[in-house]
Formats: C-alpha cells, sequence, structure tokens
C-alpha cells in the first residue's frame, strides 16, 4: 500500500476546549504523522496507534523529549506518563 505524506503545519496548542490537540493555524487538528525528531514538538497519538491508554486517552497531548533509536522519538504526555514511538520504524507512525 502506497501512503503519501505532506511536511507537517506548524502546530499550535488550542487550549479552548475540554481536550487539548496540535492544530494547525486555520484550528485544524493534525492528520500528518511526525516524520522527524524535533524536540519539543506537540505530539497526538496517530493512525499506528497500538499501545492503548499509555498516552492517558485520546486526544492527549505530549511532546517529543527525546530520540530514541533509529526511527523512534521519546515522549511525555501531559498526563504524567511516557514513552518510546515509531516514527517511520517499519513503515509506521505513532504520533500526529
Amino acid at each position: 500500500q502506497l501512503r503519501l505524506f505532506t511536511p507537517a503545519p506548524a502546530a499550535t496548542l488550542d487550549t479552548s476546549g475540554a481536550t487539548t490537540t496540535p492544530t494547525t493555524s486555520s484550528g485544524t487538528r493534525c492528520q500528518t504523522p511526525v516524520r522527524e525528531m524535533v524536540v519539543g514538538t506537540r505530539v497526538v497519538r496517530g493512525t499506528d496507534w497500538r499501545w492503548g491508554n499509555q498516552d492517558g486517552g485520546a486526544g492527549t497531548v505530549g511532546v517529543i523529549t527525546a530520540g530514541a533509536g533509529d526511527q523512534w522519538v521519546s515522549v511525555s504526555w501531559d498526563s504524567g506518563g511516557g514513552n518510546n514511538y515509531r516514527i517511520g520504524n517499519g513503515g509506521s507512525y505513532d504520533l500526529f
């Protein structure tokens, strides 16, 4: 299956609702997988997510804190947890 991705738009933090999710400058929720490690990038779970509620639940925002090996990053979740997630490893992208 061929999957095409475009570069992610700059993300901002929308704090107006009950949950906070990275949004584009036009206010739409980011739907582009994280493809590179940039410390400080705000993220939410993506379509390849298979880690249960490790992030604190759908819509929970986290921040990339470090690289964690080839095509993996470390994320600290606003809910208090944290772990390593795929950004291309095995063709999977766990984060938007």
